[in-house]
């Protein structure tokens, strides 16, 4: 999309259980890599990137504030001993 035309950002944020960390993606900022221990950092580290990144890339302009979406995705189990103890 060009400089002009792009409206709004959108990352997306995933929970590594195993490594217990938060991890982010976009097609919107090219080169985005980055992870954090608290989805507040991470979105704080979003921040600090992106701007870089965005011009960097050509993406937007950087006298432009777009409006930044993180959509986060945490999957976690829940063991039947915890389903049945809150099911009372």
């Amino acid at each position: 999309m060009t400089k002009s035309k792009r409206l709004s950002l959108q990352v997306i944020a995933h929970w590594d259980a195993e490594a217990r960390v938060w991890w982010a993606e976009s097609d919107d900022i090219p080169g985005l890599v980055t992870e954090a221990p608290s989805f507040e950092a991470l979105v704080d580290r979003i921040l600090e990137v992106a701007p870089d990144l965005l011009k960097l890339n050509g993406v937007a302009a950087s006298d432009h504030e777009l409006p930044l979406h993180v959509k986060a995705w945490r999957v976690e189990k829940i063991r039947p001993t915890r389903w049945a103890l809150t099911k009372r």
